[in-house]
């Protein structure tokens, strides 16, 4: 089975690692998930999910610039992101 790492920006500060997870859920078996939070435990607005490829796929095609709490998420596999830091 192929994994894929897939980046999430532009979470509301408000949001757990429970709900990152149940964000992702639908889409299949989360096989780790992490929400970046700064010393004062508060969230960052990004976080990790990792899934199988095609699960991956699924996931950023729905919720790539959905809103939550008035906020358009960027959903996009963390390569992706690596490569445009890169150039």
């Amino acid at each position: 089975m192929a994994k894929s790492l897939i980046y999430i920006c532009c979470l509301p500060s408000s949001f757990t690692p429970m709900a990152l997870n149940d964000l992702f859920a639908p889409f299949g078996t989360i096989l780790w998930s992490r929400l970046v939070q700064d010393t004062n435990a508060e969230t960052h607005t990004y976080g990790y999910v990792e899934m199988a490829q095609s699960q991956a796929e699924k996931a950023i095609s729905s919720l790539h610039g959905s809103l939550i709490e008035d906020q358009k998420l960027i959903v996009r596999f963390s390569n992706d992101i690596l490569q445009r830091r890169r150039n």
